[in-house]
């Protein structure tokens, strides 16, 4: 069992606390823009109405190998009158680099005077690459961003492993159940999300903690080493 991206955060910005008109809608292929030099493949598909979206999928894909760390764009609805109405979205994985992203468009309604989009445009405004080159106007706040957030999970897994290794596998169990790690208003951000994923991972269907506990969470340990720069390999 393989620790994937151990914590992916997804936002796409649109209007947030807006009902969505109920409306009939179709798919709209995502063009890539042109404009975009970081190497990523971006394809996909939103549902649009005349003055909504809601549904569909945006795939990214890494082109040059190293696999994606952090990245940020934005979905460019454009309209026939000449304006347009950008949606940003981010995505950000704690572990191992993803060769490949699918997101969700966030439902939204279309600014005011603008309906029946003429066509989508995807750009991609930054990315952090796990060989930990950035690429993009966004790109090093990708980076600080996410090796903020990286620091606060690998210290949830140092404390997550030492107890793994203090108690018995009946308290270990009992523990992760009870919420591993001390959560509270003075616990680090990653604590809740940490908890939960441990939850996910170490119970098995049966409501028993999983054989290779300790093996598992050494693998989490090794997703979380920080990114090396290409040149730095030897």
């Amino acid at each position: 069992m393989l620790v994937q991206a151990t914590l992916a955060v997804v936002s796409l910005y649109a209007q947030f606390g807006a009902t969505i008109p109920d409306e009939s809608r179709s798919p709209m292929a995502i063009r890539p823009s042109l404009q975009d030099t970081c190497r990523l493949g971006l394809r996909g598909e939103a549902w649009v109405g005349k003055v909504t979206v809601k549904g569909g999928s945006i795939e990214i894909r890494d082109q040059n190998g190293a696999g994606i760390l952090a990245v940020s764009g934005s979905l460019r609805y454009h309209f026939a009158n000449g304006r347009y109405d950008d949606q940003v979205f981010r995505h950000q994985s704690v572990g191992f680099p993803s060769q490949a992203i699918r997101l969700t468009p966030q439902e939204a309604q279309f600014g005011s005077g603008l309906m029946s989009p003429t066509k989508i445009e995807g750009r991609i405004l930054g990315v952090y690459f796990g060989n930990g080159e950035v690429c993009g106007e966004t790109g090093q706040a990708l980076k600080s961003k996410h090796d903020h957030s990286v620091e606060s999970v690998r210290k949830d897994a140092a404390e997550a492993t030492g107890v793994a290794e203090a108690l018995p596998r009946g308290g270990f169990e009992d523990a992760l159940k009870n919420g591993l790690l001390k959560d509270g208003p003075y616990a680090r951000a990653s604590t809740a999300n940490s908890n939960a994923m441990l939850r996910a991972n170490l119970i098995g269907k049966d409501g028993k903690l999983v054989g290779e506990y300790k093996q598992w969470l050494k693998r989490w340990q090794d997703s979380l080493r920080p990114a090396k720069l290409a040149h730095q390999k030897r």
